[in-house]
């Protein structure tokens, strides 16, 4: 296998990238591990060690120039600890198709705050829960993350799961812990398995992540997490859901109810009014009529006079009672449009805007 030597490196081909970079070639070389690249004295903006046998992404110098680096397609397993650095303004990170598996194994990258974009596709770590929101948390410019753009949804989400316990705790655990091979699936699983009496089961696990994926706030997920270490399922009730629906649910049944009382309140005494001037006018008419037929004609205009003055002496009967229940009524129960109407039969004038309680408070004094 070729090393690294100083004359390899000086023979290696320097271009410009599409990015208009300085660009060193290290492409399909078999280079086993990093060395000597000081010799380059830092005068490069990005380096390619795509299609390599880099088995780890140690033995970096600092290079202040470097915003790029691809390390595509090689067995890199580890990152170097001090890689932000090393690496102080590097902006795209380039690691498809390694074998990065934990989280722990990609902490490191974490603390590049310089990062715009980065690509770990081709890697175990990607099917790890929380991967996302981890890494989008803690990189607040990053913009693309394994060739996928970060929406602003994404990025609120990710800042509340990093300030919950359960992101703290994970990082504390998965740094202080010595066992390299502890994934983020078993210790965010261990938990949910043995915590409180309850044993949870596969589609438990499901419904709880979809939960703290689905959480607006950080709270959210601190309640979520305090029923699952009391060895409970989080109810729906925590995401504030049901509660929404329901008091919608309950307005609307209110609205309903309210709007025949007020059509019915406000139409009743209307048909009562216009009765009165109809049956004048329909007295007066066959009073006319009846004055040109003969005895026989007005015996019969004179009974449906008589009957018409009883149904008018009733109607005004019921009209009367119905405004008696009504002054009887609390006034607070009526609509606006009722108020209004009792204090227009009152003689009351009714003050401009004025609210419900200032035009209950009139009719109560009158």
């Amino acid at each position: 296998m070729p090393r690294l030597t100083a004359p390899f490196i000086l023979s290696r081909p320097i271009t410009y990238s599409p990015l208009l970079l300085r660009e060193i070639d290290f492409r399909s070389s078999s280079i086993p591990s990093l060395e000597n690249l000081l010799i380059l004295r830092d005068q490069l903006d990005s380096y390619d060690f795509t299609d390599n046998d880099l088995p780890s992404l140690t033995n970096l110098p600092r290079l202040t120039r470097c915003k790029e680096i691809n390390l595509s397609s090689n067995i890199i397993e580890t990152l170097q600890s001090d890689i932000s650095s090393r690496l102080p303004n590097l902006e795209i990170l380039t690691l498809t198709s390694n074998s990065l598996k934990t989280i722990r194994s990609i902490l490191p990258i974490l603390s590049c705050t310089s990062l715009r974009y980065l690509s770990l596709l081709g890697n175990g770590v990607t099917g790890k829960k929380y991967y996302r929101m981890i890494i989008i948390g803690h990189l607040k410019n990053l913009k693309v993350l394994d060739y996928k753009k970060i929406t602003s949804s994404e990025r609120e989400k990710s800042s509340a799961f990093l300030k919950s316990s359960i992101c703290t705790d994970l990082l504390s655990s998965l740094k202080s812990s010595s066992s390299t091979s502890e994934t983020l699936e078993e210790v965010d699983s261990a938990p949910l398995v043995t915590a409180g009496t309850r044993s949870f089961t596969v589609d438990d696990k499901k419904l709880i992540k979809s939960m703290i994926e689905q959480a607006k706030s950080a709270e959210v997920i601190d309640v979520i997490q305090e029923y699952v270490k009391r060895g409970e399922m989080p109810p729906r009730s925590v995401m504030g859901e049901e509660e929404k629906e329901e008091e919608e649910k309950e307005q609307l049944i209110e609205e309903e109810k309210e709007e025949p009382t007020a059509t019915a309140t406000a139409t009743a005494p209307a048909p009562a009014s216009k009765k009165r001037p109809r049956s004048t006018s329909n007295a007066s008419v066959t009073s006319d009529t009846s004055k040109g037929s003969g005895k026989r004609s007005r015996a019969n205009s004179s009974a449906s006079k008589d009957s018409k003055v009883s149904k008018k002496s009733k109607t005004s009967k019921t009209v009367e009672t119905e405004e008696k229940t009504v002054t009887e009524e609390n006034f607070a129960k009526l609509t606006v449009a009722k108020l209004k109407d009792l204090m227009k039969e009152k003689g009351i004038e009714i003050p401009k805007k004025a609210k419900k309680a200032e035009l209950v408070k009139i009719l109560e004094e009158s």
